[in-house]
């Protein structure tokens, strides 16, 4: 159970680091394409 518990916990750490990449990632994508466009 505690097994269980702890990869249950290290894939929501995972999952909630990789959005938290994907959304600044995307911002600065944004940024990059709003300044290129002048």
């Amino acid at each position: 159970m505690e097994t269980y518990s702890a990869v249950e916990c290290a894939q929501l750490t995972f999952v909630q680091e990789l959005a938290r990449t994907l959304r600044v990632v995307e911002l600065h994508t944004y940024l990059l394409l709003y300044y290129s466009s002048g």
